[in-house]
């Protein structure tokens, strides 16, 4: 974890497996449904910047992006991380229009994958 934003949890990983299956934990949380939260995801992969415990670049912004399209108990990720775990059940969306991207992003639905 690096840090909490708000009521939001920003995390990194060395993997696009690690990164999935943690959204898949958090999403799925049997406290979090308990408290009735409506969590959900957003995951990109790639170079970042880190600096002072913290990252930043296109990755993180694009990541916040997909957190706040994704529907509650929805995990969208980008192509990146998809094209890393061609195994992992996946459904691609509606190319999205997010604030700070000239160009509509592919996302894929990964919530469900083992």
């Amino acid at each position: 974890m690096v840090k909490f934003i708000g009521d939001e949890v920003m995390w990194a990983s060395t993997t696009p497996e690690l990164l999935a299956k943690t959204a898949v934990d958090l999403v799925d949380h049997p406290k979090a449904r308990e408290a009735q939260m409506q969590v959900r995801a957003g995951l990109d992969y790639g170079t970042v910047l880190a600096m002072g415990g913290d990252y930043f670049g296109n990755t993180v912004n694009l990541a916040a992006r997909l957190v706040a399209a994704a529907e509650p108990g929805q995990i969208l990720a980008t192509a990146a991380v998809r094209d890393e775990l061609p195994e992992w059940p996946a459904v691609v969306q509606e190319p999205l229009t997010l604030k700070g991207f000239d160009h509509p992003v592919t996302a894929y639905d990964l919530h469900g994958g083992s």
